[in-house]
């Protein structure tokens, strides 16, 4: 219940984040060798600070690919995955989204769309090639077929009636995250919109904390109800021998 509220403020400067982080630098230090080296994770985004704190100790400027899917199926498969209400999924896209660009304002990154690689995988291909400087692979003979074979369909399961998001915010803010890596004036205005929203959320602090209680007391009223569930069984089990 917790998660898709804000993170506390100045997080990355608590003590246990900062052991946390020389355990990440000694990783990427010693697996990243000369090579190209990534790494995918959605909480990524909600971590930025972090991953800044890291690329400016290891000396690295990183490439961001932000990968992008239609808010409506996210929350969808959330659903389907973890039985998260729709509303709540498309919340949480909303959180993870205008939080990256809350963090990237002034890094190049490039945007790749999830439904494009069914429809135009080449053309996202090429996007990718070109952001990182690698040798195009279009002239390649099985380029076609070594493609198709990444690109699995029977692996999409969007489901069509779920076409957009439910809140007009939401929907508003897919578009403009769609073609913010090539308008300076949409970015801008996402930019825009992901300050107010982190505004918005350091006043459910409050609602926060309340939860957070009631939580702490929930836990304790389930302790003493499995309590006396073993009190009743255990007193059940005397009766039964009583009897016989």
């Amino acid at each position: 219940p917790l998660h898709d509220f804000a993170l506390p403020v100045a997080w990355w400067a608590d003590p246990q984040v900062a052991q946390v982080r020389r355990e990440l630098a000694g990783f990427l230090e010693g697996r990243m060798g000369s090579g190209m080296f990534g790494f995918k994770d959605p909480r990524t985004i909600r971590l930025m600070p972090m991953w800044h704190q890291v690329f400016n100790e290891l000396k690295l400027v990183p490439k961001i690919i932000y990968c992008v899917r239609n808010p409506a199926q996210v929350a969808r498969s959330l659903r389907a995955r973890d039985r998260i209400l729709l509303d709540i999924g498309e919340y949480r896209w909303l959180c993870y989204n205008l939080e990256f660009f809350r963090y990237t304002k002034s890094l190049e990154f490039c945007t790749i769309e999830y439904e494009t690689w069914f429809n135009e995988p080449e053309q996202n291909l090429a996007r990718l090639t070109n952001f990182l400087d690698l040798p195009s692979c279009e002239l390649d003979p099985d380029f076609d077929l070594t493609l198709s074979g990444i690109v699995e369909s029977e692996l999409r399961h969007d489901d069509p009636v779920l076409f957009a998001a439910r809140q007009p915010l939401i929907r508003s803010t897919y578009q403009l995250a769609r073609y913010a890596d090539r308008d300076s004036a949409t970015r801008e205005q996402i930019c825009h919109v992901a300050t107010q929203f982190h505004a918005f959320q350091q006043l459910q602090t409050t609602f926060r904390e309340q939860l957070g209680d009631f939580r702490t007391k929930l836990g304790a009223f389930e302790a003493q109800l499995s309590g006396a569930h073993a009190d009743l069984s255990a007193e059940r089990e005397q009766l039964s021998t009583a009897r016989a």
